[in-house]
């Protein structure tokens, strides 16, 4: 969280203005949870869309969404490094509030 103020901090910097509110877009829980199974799955391998897309097929809460999964896991395939950071909950997220903004 820490990171996120401090991204925030430098953009209220560059834009040279007090900004009343700040909106931020927090991810979907189905994201969460298939970040969480991709980094799980991948802890000691390299990534393979194939290998995720057939593990959802098996997930509950997955395997409902398999065409988002599908785009996501694109993404994931241009930037693995994205198994590096760590999701915060939504709930989470919602609940933080840093009262300078």
């Amino acid at each position: 969280m820490n990171d996120l103020i401090a991204d925030i901090e430098q953009i209220v910097k560059l834009v040279k203005k007090q900004p009343e509110k700040i909106i931020i877009y927090i991810s979907a829980q189905w994201k969460n949870i298939l970040y969480q199974h991709a980094k799980e799955l991948f802890k000691d391998e390299a990534f393979n869309i194939g290998k995720l897309m057939g593990s959802v097929k098996n997930h509950g809460d997955l395997s409902r969404l398999m065409k988002e999964v599908s785009n996501e896991a694109k993404l994931m395939m241009k930037d693995p490094t994205i198994f590096r950071i760590t999701m915060i909950d939504p709930e989470e997220q919602k609940a933080y509030r840093d009262p300078r903004f």
